[in-house]
């Protein structure tokens, strides 16, 4: 990406379910909105926007989805740009890590610092940590080759001495409606379940509950033990909910030793933060 000027401009999240779109005037966010996945290739922005929206505003997008990125990329009347892997500045990221996963974990870092736990709760439930370099190296030559299952508690390292964030690692599994959604397609007898903000009784009696109390109990279990393992390490950490079951979630889990955070925007802080390097705001 070479520098350029902008004033106002569009930020765009292609996830598995939907498209996520952000409207930047300079840095600050004006408004977000969802909408379906293109069906054809795009020629024009204008049925995906707000209608105080310019459809011909820059804009920068990531995607998880390829067949998506090839549509958007029909596009060819306005300044539009890819927020790559390249582009995040965190260290230790793998080369198939979701770009959106990098990007969120970029925000979080920019917005509540090191170290940092995402938990993002959309189509799949991904874990991403990170915290700082050197803290990482301290952490590593704790464990011992005998104990290999030793978790070092290791304090956190403020700002002012810490040096560049690194990815520590994660973990992915499917998410909240996605389960729901597999044991209703995938089985001959299972019905369609819609959620409830309130915990089922876990010992139920009837199928739909037991499939409510089967996911959520042993989603939620899943959760807390690793945010607890996360924090056995760095006790300082904050914890980020993001996506679009993040709500919902944080509030059904028992409290946690940890500040808890739910932030839906935790992905544009993150390509904000990415197009602040190569931009410069009138």
């Amino acid at each position: 990406m070479s520098k350029t000027y902008v004033s106002d401009w569009l930020g765009l999240t292609i996830g598995n379910s939907r498209l996520h779109w952000g409207w930047f005037k300079g840095d600050i966010l004006t408004e977000t909105w969802d909408s379906p996945h293109f069906s054809h290739p795009v020629t024009d922005l204008m049925p995906y926007l707000q209608p105080q929206i310019s459809p011909s505003l820059p804009l920068y997008f990531a995607s998880v989805v390829p067949q998506q990125t090839t549509l958007l990329l029909s596009l060819d009347s306005i300044e539009l740009r890819e927020i790559l892997l390249s582009d995040v500045p965190i260290k230790g990221l793998y080369p198939t890590i979701g770009i959106d996963r990098a990007i969120a974990l970029w925000g979080a870092v920019q917005t509540y610092g090191l170290p940092v736990l995402v938990i993002d709760a959309g189509t799949a439930l991904t874990f991403t940590g990170a915290n700082h370099t050197q803290l990482r190296k301290q952490t590593e030559s704790k464990i011992s080759p005998h104990h290999p299952k030793t978790h070092p508690v290791t304090p956190a390292i403020p700002d002012s001495q810490s040096s560049s964030p690194t990815l520590f690692g994660g973990a992915i599994l499917p998410g909240l409606r996605l389960q729901f959604q597999s044991l209703h397609q995938k089985t001959a007898a299972l019905p369609s379940v819609s959620l409830s903000p309130q915990l089922p009784q876990r010992w139920a009696l009837n199928t739909p509950n037991a499939i409510e109390s089967g996911i959520l109990y042993t989603l939620l279990a899943g959760i807390q033990d690793f945010i607890k393992d996360w924090l056995q390490q760095f006790p300082h950490s904050k914890v980020i909910f993001t996506g679009g079951d993040a709500t919902m979630l944080s509030s059904l889990l028992p409290p946690q030793d940890a500040e808890m955070i739910v932030d839906p925007n935790l992905i544009f802080w993150g390509a904000r933060a990415i197009v602040e390097q190569y931009s410069i705001y009138r």
